[in-house]
């Protein structure tokens, strides 16, 4: 196995454990890293993939920045 594929299992871990742990209201990107024992920069990346990328998260503006909620 090589890094670039473990990195990528990883990340699909990572994204199956922030999505199940996001409420339906905003929260803080770094408090989810504390819940889950993660890297917050780590948890930040994924975060934003599953809003722009995914679509399966809403990232947070003004007074809710750097926070993310469920799309539904």
């Amino acid at each position: 196995m090589t890094i670039a594929t473990l990195f990528v299992k990883e990340e699909a871990q990572l994204r199956k454990r922030v999505l199940s742990r996001y409420p339906q209201k905003w929260q803080h990107f770094t408090d989810l890293a504390e819940q889950l024992d993660e890297i917050p920069r780590d948890v930040n990346r994924t975060c934003r993939h599953l809003a722009l990328e995914s679509h399966l998260l809403l990232e947070g503006s003004d007074e809710f920045e750097c926070q993310f909620k469920l799309a539904k």
